[in-house]
């Protein structure tokens, strides 16, 4: 898709002068505003349009932003719906499908993240006592656990009360009757499972670049 001006080597304060003298009058924007932060907007958008940035183009989509979704239009000539829903499609149409999954893939990478932290805080403050290892926190018995062998885990009931087995390849293991503690285990499991499919896909890509450049003797 073509824009209506360039994406570089082109004056902010030239090409967008009568946007931001606009919006100067503004009681919303202001002098201050034109001053210092007008052209650092602009600049921004550019570049978002030049990179496909959705994430940081999403930003264009809220109707109170009048300012960014005027100077968007003005970069890529493609009008903004007046509603958030329908300005995100057309968003997300311009920047393609491969920017809004990476996109959606580092949100839902971040919640992970972030949610295996808050576990972390909780398993540590918990201390178990083990006839193997002595006193340890929770968080460090499991990953001792984990190292041994101790990879798979499913769910048991006793009674009325829901219990997590973490067993390893001859059927041993150990009872866990915290939800937190499955949590952690099973996001820990999938970190550990993750980390071993990228060295794989890794090595793979190593076996496959020795295939097309064949060493010569």
């Amino acid at each position: 898709m073509t824009t209506n001006l360039p994406l570089s080597n082109q004056s902010v304060s030239t090409a967008f002068a009568a946007i931001i003298e606009k919006y100067r009058r503004e009681r919303a924007y202001g002098e201050q505003w034109a001053t210092n932060h007008a052209e650092k907007i602009i600049e921004g958008i550019r570049q978002a349009c030049a990179a496909k940035d959705y994430a940081y183009l999403r930003t264009v989509c809220y109707p109170d932003e009048a300012f960014m979704r005027e100077v968007f239009t003005s970069i890529t000539g493609i009008a903004l719906h007046h509603t958030w829903r329908e300005s995100k499609r057309v968003v997300q149409e311009f920047v393609g499908p491969e920017a809004v999954a990476a996109y959606q893939q580092q949100q839902e990478d971040t919640r992970k993240r972030k949610q295996f932290e808050r576990l972390c805080r909780q398993v540590a403050v918990q201390q178990v006592n083990t006839p193997q290892y002595g006193t340890l926190t929770m968080d460090a018995f499991i990953r001792k656990l984990v190292a041994e062998g101790y990879t798979t885990i499913s769910e048991q009931k006793r009674g009325v009360a829901t219990e997590w087995f973490l067993w390893n390849a001859q059927h041993s293991g150990y009872t866990f009757r915290r939800r937190m503690e499955r949590d952690y285990i099973v996001a820990l499991l999938e970190q550990q499972q993750a980390a071993a499919q990228e060295e794989s896909d890794g090595r793979e890509q190593q076996e496959g670049e020795k295939n097309c450049f064949p060493s010569h003797q």
